[in-house]
């Protein structure tokens, strides 16, 4: 994952994680949990991808 692409889903994590606090709506609470998690796994993906390359970006 490019740095643009790893930033944005940062910034999409921010999001869920603020949706989450204030949702009232169970399904949305249950997508943006989904969302949440997949995003969590795709940064820490990269990084531990990062860390094996060697790269200390």
């Amino acid at each position: 994952m490019d740095e643009r692409t790893l930033n944005n889903e940062k910034d999409m994590l921010q999001g869920n994680i603020a949706r989450l606090s204030i949702s009232k709506d169970l399904d949305e609470l249950e997508r943006m949990r989904y969302w949440a998690h997949r995003r969590i796994d795709m940064i820490a993906d990269t990084r531990i991808q990062q860390v094996r390359n060697g790269c200390e970006e």
